[in-house]
């Protein structure tokens, strides 16, 4: 199972797009809120622009969550996407 954390820093940037099922959780709450996420499990950070996506990867890297990837910036991911 894939889980998308979107790193998007309000929701009305989630609303401009994400994957469906994916969970908005900003970076500024990440630090506390990754005990909501199951170690186990993989998860693709995504962003804007891919700054922010690329700094959650690592904090959860850091909480040793070991399946975490950086999506980057949704709009590139997004173009990923639409071709598979």
């Amino acid at each position: 199972m894939i889980s998308i954390g979107n790193t998007k820093a309000n929701g009305k940037e989630f609303e401009t797009g994400h994957i469906v099922g994916s969970q908005n959780m900003s970076l500024g709450t990440i630090r506390e809120r990754y005990v909501e996420l199951a170690p186990d499990t993989t998860y693709i950070t995504v962003c804007s622009h891919g700054l922010r996506s690329v700094k959650a990867e690592h904090i959860l890297k850091e909480k040793g969550f070991k399946k975490v990837y950086n999506g980057g910036a949704w709009s590139d991911l997004q173009k990923s996407l639409e071709k598979k």
